[in-house]
């Protein structure tokens, strides 16, 4: 249905009048009358840019809210908040990192929205206050609110500005204006990854590293009651063997056979360890139940060092500090540093036999302990053994605790990355500080027990070992195994000195796979220094990530100018800056002469450069013109526009012509 309304010219000559409707519908021709009536009444329509307190009200508090959900996310971000997501809740509803994403994402599209429109405002009240004022505006500053979000628009605008009115045109607001408008599209470009950055938990190592301060050192050091060994037991060998034929003196055999197995398995890391290409200091072998046999490959004669490890107890500290330490830590899922173990040590070294001191041939013996707490040792002989061209050794054994510093990382369910002494498993060098030495503990009555313990269990080895060696025997093998790995390393000066490190390693084998007891020690502790928590956090962790959150501050300043525009100048954006608005005040104002000559396909260079104003046309509306040929028109009563309450801007403005119609 299509309908004709015709024009309504002077309603202040009619008291009372008729439209007629025109319905054209398929040929058909229907009329209707329909009588309109106006009550005499003055009816003052004025048009007026000041805004009252309650329209100022909505965009006020909008920004308002805006600033705040701002300062929130970087009081939250600078704050390095530090949660656990797993106990995290909101409402009493388990929140879990699905969830978190899924608020992020409505926060994200609600703060765009609040963002985009503060700038739509600017644009609208800087290009009002630009067309009542002497600036007035070119048809290419209408984009201006694409430029403040779309750094695309903002250069190509920025390029016609160039090519329309030069370098001197544009001037130093020209160049300033492009430098602001770039900066804050590309800053709305970035406001969701800036929020995703000081929003998302992000999991990280705390304290940080760098920079160094005497809070993050502190932060990083722990101090905890000294462990102390006190005893060891092969149990879980005959655990193992009960398993397998049940109980009886079987399963001792069981035990035994299985112990002599796997101590044969840890020979074979002897040759890399010793590998020409392998750093010197302690390397570490990864054996069953997240245990390590480390030993030190600096050939010092005949004596080498090596320990054992339960990485067992790197995770029951951890698990104390998660109970018991500071907020981060009960807030933690991982650990990462050095901590120092209580772990036993065995010192081996090896001296070729004389003549009045010869063992019986081929055979291995263990004897001449020591139970004084000042001379703790355990004495092993090798007989001569004419295959290998062997004349025989004697090996002393001694065992003492220390408390040794091992990095690693934690971050369940196991120990990663052991590291002793900057060399392991990949662990990062940063990790472990410079210069480090085991530090001795005095020896006990506890190191005798456990020496003498290892030798009954070692014995008993014995002849399974060397039943499971046909055609062979325990010795030959051993000294077989010190003459190949004398050929991986030849600083070793004898075959005696390279079956040191063969007897050695045989021996920390069964103390590492050996069940240990310890026990607190009543007066001691020990220092753990660094140690870095695994928590999930607000706020920037990365250099860029701090650079990124910087958007939110732009965005402040904004804001906050915003706002200033609200309350200062108490106006409301010009209603002529929509296309309607525009049409209906070009359609009242006279020619101008800078679209002489355009057409709607087509617009002269002319109409681009000039400039646009609205000003009062006197019967209570406004008109749109130009400064080509109006000029003489221009209202430049401005005085008084700085105070903000816009007076004599407003007797400009403001219509003063009444329309009646008497009924």
């Amino acid at each position: 249905m299509l309908l004709n309304f015709p024009m309504i010219h002077d309603l202040q000559s009619h008291d009372c009048f008729v439209v007629k409707f025109q319905v054209y519908e398929y040929g058909a021709d229907l009329k209707a009358i329909t009588k309109l009536c106006i009550k005499a009444q003055e009816r003052p329509v004025l048009y007026r840019l000041g805004a009252s307190w309650t329209q100022l009200l909505y965009p006020l508090l909008v920004r308002l809210f805006t600033i705040g959900l701002l300062l929130i996310a970087l009081t939250f971000g600078s704050a390095r908040q530090y949660f656990a997501i797993s106990t995290t809740s909101i409402w009493g509803t388990q929140v879990t990192p699905d969830t978190l994403l899924a608020i992020l994402g409505i926060f994200n599209k609600l703060l765009d929205y609040l963002v985009d429109n503060a700038l739509e405002h600017i644009s609208l009240q800087t290009l009002t206050l630009w067309m009542i004022q002497k600036p007035g505006a070119h048809t290419i500053d209408y984009e201006m609110k694409e430029e403040l979000v779309k750094p695309w628009i903002a250069m190509v605008n920025n390029l016609k500005r160039w090519r329309l009115f030069g370098w001197k045109g544009l001037g130093w607001r020209g160049t300033a204006r492009f430098i602001l408008t770039l900066a804050s599209s590309i800053c709305f470009l970035l406001l969701g990854a800036a929020t995703n950055t000081i929003g998302i938990p992000k999991g990280r190592w705390y304290p940080d590293l760098f920079p160094k301060s005497k809070a993050n050192d502190a932060l990083m050091m722990v101090k905890t009651t000294q462990m102390d060994l006190v005893s060891l037991d092969w149990m879980s060998l005959w655990n193992a063997g009960w398993d397998v034929v049940g109980s009886g003196p079987q399963s001792w055999v069981s035990a035994v056979a299985s112990a002599s197995a796997s101590t044969y398995s840890v020979l074979g890391a002897l040759n890399g360890i010793y590998a020409p290409n392998q750093k010197l200091g302690w390397c570490g072998i990864p054996e069953l139940g997240n245990t390590v046999t480390a030993l030190n490959n600096s050939v010092s004669g005949s004596t080498v060092e090596l320990l054992s490890i339960h990485t067992s107890f790197i995770v029951d500290l951890y698990e104390s500090l998660q109970r018991n330490g500071p907020k981060f830590a009960k807030l933690s899922s991982g650990l990462m540093g050095t901590v120092g173990l209580t772990l036993p040590q065995l010192t081996t070294t090896c001296s070729p036999v004389n003549n009045l001191t010869v063992p019986k041939p081929d055979i291995v013996n263990v004897g001449g302990f020591s139970n004084s707490t000042t001379s703790l040792a355990m004495n092993i002989s090798f007989g001569p053994n004419a295959a290998a061209d062997f004349g025989g050794a004697e090996c002393a054994i001694s065992l003492h605790q220390v408390v040794f510093p091992v990095s690693f990382w934690y971050n369940g369910p196991s120990i990663d990355g052991l590291n002793l002494l900057n060399h392991g498993f990949g662990s990062p060098g940063w990790m472990v500080p410079r210069l480090i030495t085991p530090v001795s503990l005095p020896s006990t009555q506890n190191d005798a027990d456990n020496l003498q313990q290892l030798g009954i269990q070692f014995s008993s080895m014995l002849s399974s070992m060397d039943g499971l060696l046909a055609g062979s025997s325990l010795n030959q093998h051993l000294v077989l195994a010190a003459q190949k790995l004398r050929i991986t390393q030849p600083s070793f000066e004898s075959d005696t000195a390279s079956l040191a490190s063969v007897v050695a390693i045989t021996l920390q084998h069964l103390i590492t796979v050996a069940t240990w007891n310890m026990t607190p020690s009543p007066t001691n502790l020990t220092m753990h220094y660094p140690l870095r928590w695994y928590v999930c956090g607000s706020g920037p962790r990365l250099r860029w990530e701090w650079a990124i959150g910087l958007v939110l501050c732009f965005f402040l300043v904004f804001l906050a100018y915003d706002v200033y525009l609200i309350l200062y100048y108490r106006i409301s954006p010009g209603p002529w800056l929509t296309l309607e608005a525009m049409m209906a005040a070009g359609n009242t104002a006279p020619k101008m002469e800078s679209i002489d000559g355009s057409t709607a396909g087509i617009v002269k260079e002319k109409a681009k450069t000039a400039k646009y104003y609205v000003r009062n046309d006197g019967v209570g509306d406004v008109k749109l013109c130009d400064d080509v040929g109006q000029e003489e028109e221009l209202v430049e009563k401005m005085a008084g526009y700085g105070e903000g309450r816009m007076e004599y801007l407003m007797d400009s403005l403001n219509a003063c012509a009444q329309r009646r119609c008497r009924s």
